[in-house]
């Protein structure tokens, strides 16, 4: 006798199918607008291509730390500190999926079902109205309805489904003139990827390869001949160990032929492993593989045509668009259909800067009430190349979370939020610690600006010590904020390593932002005379700047025999450039001057005070044009304090700390907390000299805190920092004052 399994029927106001960091970041952020919110994830485990399943370490703006100020905030930045706080100091992807799960499961509004895929879509028009589900572990069949549905699947299963306009494949440059596009449109994609790990036995262990390996027999069989694909069997070791270039698929299709690319990835797993330990000296023979991936991280699939297609030019030119809901800077990253197996592994462009994500591009043309959020946006191949990175996804779908609650908020759909509500939308999410570039606090309700800011002590920007020195064999560069419309000189820290005397000369430019060394100007230059040894050298500017609190920088060009001082330290709001070759693997002279890591020495006439107080009432929350931030002298505890000429009604106080904005998630979860992250602080409510109110907090581990004040007549408050994680000064980006002045 035939059995029926019961449909359980469930009604939600936003449902979300996809259980990676966008689908997580879009669910929470509905939820936390009061919408009921159901996370449909097809696998046992939350995180896609991050999770306990995979391992691939999540990357985003900031190039896997290389870039600074870029890191992601917002819902991902809250994820991280849970994460170190667990703590996950291995930065294992186990626990991280532990995490991740253990953060929605504490969400109120948010219902997550593990193990259930998305099927069957019912539709009325061009709405879904739902879509059905079966769960695989208990033999449960659902149904969910909703009102705004979010495709967070990375394969877009739900648009698919839905009937939904997409594009795979690789565009041909007539399409959208992109200098990256194919010669003509094909339907290749980016491959798939598995991970392997091993483990050091402390003896020489044999490897019997089977002999459905694809065998590797030298390095040269490797892509590019191994140059770009190194592998030093000590990385395999690593808990998200593995290699990107273990990869294959994309002349497949990688929905469709997915069980046949992970049995090739298996091949050549183990041909690689047969490599390392039977073909040549790689310092393998003491090693074991310890465990292979059990499902390959997958690239590259569908996208779905938006109101807007995002395109190379946009990612390179750095746009800001108007409708700017999130932002990238991972570099254009385009892996060649072959990976392993072809000659050619992968084609890279750097870019200047980060770029802006248009709303317009994350929600579908032809379906009404459909978003999607991840790699399936609305991009061409080049574009979205950059883009599918996981942390750029996450601050995609805090993005379509809070305009999905939008939409219900205002009976409207996606493409009337990007219409009618999109300022909207991005004030609610620069108010959740989102950095959308170009976009600051236009305040509001935040009356802090009206008042005078005073604080303890403000310290002056000066560069760390020297460690080395480096040799203008490039045109190198050092930007900086200056606090005045006026450089005298600037002092650098040279090497002459000749017998004579090296005249150079030094450029001051512009700049708009400090990630940018590309679209400023020339302003004015100096000469210095640099004697046999090392010497501090000054030249002399004498320039009236068109604006203080800005960004100017530095540029000394190639000089043989010349070296300039040269530290890993780096201070908030510096940036060191040198010129670099655009293209990752082509040769060519197309060459730009490219943000790095480290301080190349300088010292200012006259001194910059870039950290005043002043700072936490900009409405930008790290340093992009101006530092941003209040940093105190050395010495706690430090206070800063706004005073209004007249009593103010206040009903809450926002406070932004700096939680490290330069490191990785992985490299803060090794740390455990930011050093210059406020540890304890007081916030004192005053009327005058009386205390209404005294706030004391410890222990803190969240960049962005919100604390309720009384809502009384209120003509001060005095925030105290008496402790941090590790630095000696008080650091503070924002402090929002939520509230009216009183009327008589």
């Amino acid at each position: 006798m035939q059995r029926d399994i019961e449909t359980i029927e469930e009604s939600y106001a936003v449902v979300v199918i996809g259980g990676g960091l966008a689908g997580i970041c879009a669910a929470i952020a509905a939820a936390r607008q009061g919408q009921s919110t159901v996370l449909v994830q097809n696998r046992p485990v939350l995180g896609g291509n991050s999770s306990a399943e995979i391992g691939v370490p999540p990357h985003g703006a900031d190039q896997a730390g290389s870039y600074r100020h870029v890191r992601e905030t917002g819902i991902i930045d809250e994820i991280a500190t849970a994460n170190a706080c667990f703590p996950n100091y291995l930065d294992s992807p186990s626990i991280w999926s532990l995490v991740l799960w253990n953060f929605c499961r504490e969400e109120p509004n948010l219902t997550v079902h593990l193990n259930t895929h998305a099927g069957e879509v019912e539709m009325e028009e061009n709405r879904i109205v739902a879509v059905s589900a079966e769960q695989l572990t208990t033999e449960k069949r659902f149904r969910f309805s909703g009102r705004i549905f979010i495709d967070c699947s990375g394969d877009g299963v739900l648009g698919y489904r839905a009937g939904a306009d997409y594009m795979t494949g690789r565009e041909g440059r007539d399409v959208y003139n992109e200098p990256m596009g194919q010669e003509k449109t094909d339907d290749y994609r980016m491959g798939n990827t598995v991970y392997m790990r091993a483990r050091d036995v402390g003896s020489s262990v044999p490897f019997e390869t089977p002999d459905w390996a694809h065998i590797i027999p030298d390095d040269k069989a490797l892509p590019d001949e191994g140059h770009t694909c190194p592998h030093p069997v000590e990385h395999l070791t690593k808990p998200r160990g593995g290699w990107w270039w273990l990869e294959t698929g994309g002349r497949f299709d990688t929905i469709k032929d997915a069980e046949k690319i992970r049995d090739e990835l298996y091949r050549y797993a183990m041909g690689v492993w047969d490599h390392l330990k039977n073909r040549g000296e790689h310092g393998a023979e003491n090693y074991v593989l310890e465990s292979i991936t059990t499902m390959p991280g997958k690239r590259d699939s569908r996208r779905f045509y938006g109101d807007y297609v995002m395109v190379q030019q946009d990612v390179e030119s750095g746009r800001i668009f108007e409708d700017a809901v999130a932002y990238g800077g991972w570099h254009i990253d385009v892996h060649q259909p072959d990976g392993i197996a072809g000659d050619v592994y992968w084609k890279g462009r750097l870019l200047n800067g980060i770029y802006t994500i248009p709303y317009r591009s994350l929600y579908s043309r032809n379906i009404d009430n459909l978003l999607f959020a991840g790699r399936n946006i609305s991009a061409s191949h080049v574009a979205f190349a950059s883009a599918r990175v996981m942390l750029t996804c996450a601050v995609i779908g805090q993005a379509v979370g809070n305009a999905a609650a939008l939409c219900l908020e205002n009976a409207c759909t996606p493409r009337e939020v990007s219409q009618q509500h999109i300022k909207t939308l991005q004030q609610r999410l620069v108010e959740q610690d989102c950095y959308l570039p170009g976009v600051s606090d236009e305040y509001g309700e935040n009356i802090a600006p009206q008042a005078k800011i005073t604080a303890s002590s403000d310290r002056v920007l000066t560069a760390p010590a020297i460690e080395t020195y480096r040799s203008l064999e490039v045109d190198r560069g050092q930007m900086f904020i200056c606090s005045e419309k006026l450089l005298k000189s600037v002092h650098l820290d040279m090497e002459n390593t000749t017998d004579e005397n090296i005249s150079v000369r030094a450029v001051l430019h512009t700049a708009k932002r400090l990630d940018d060394f590309t679209t400023g100007k020339e302003l004015a230059e100096a000469t210095g005379i640099i004697p046999p040894g090392k010497h501090k050298v000054e030249f002399l500017f004498e320039c009236e700047l068109p604006e203080g609190n800005r960004p100017y920088w530095i540029q000394l060009p190639v000089t043989q025999g010349l070296l300039w001082g040269y530290s890993r330290q780096e201070e908030p709001a510096t940036q060191a450039a040198s010129r670099k070759n655009q293209y990752f693997t082509e040769p060519g002279t197309e060459t730009l001057m490219h943000r790095e890591r480290g301080t190349n020495a300088f010292h200012l006439m006259p001194a910059s005070r870039c950290y005043s107080a002043e700072q936490v009432v900009s409405g930008i929350t790290r340093p992009e044009a101006a530092s941003n931030e209040w940093i105190s002298e050395e010495g706690l505890p430090q206070w800063i304090q706004l005073s209004w000429p007249n009593p103010v009604k206040l009903e809450a106080v926002h406070l932004t700390f700096d939680n490290w904005l330069d490191r990785t998630l992985a490299q803060w979860s090794k740390q455990g907390q930011s050093p210059s992250l406020v540890r304890d602080y007081t916030i004192t409510c005053l009327n005058g000299s009386e205390v209404l109110e005294r706030i004391e907090a410890s222990d803190n581990r969240s960049r962005k805190v919100i604390h309720a004040v009384p809502q009384k007549a209120i003509t001060d408050v005095r925030v105290e920092i008496t402790a941090t994680w590790g630095k000696a000064a008080a650091h503070l980006f924002e402090i929002r004052a939520i509230g009216s002045e009183i009327t008589t």
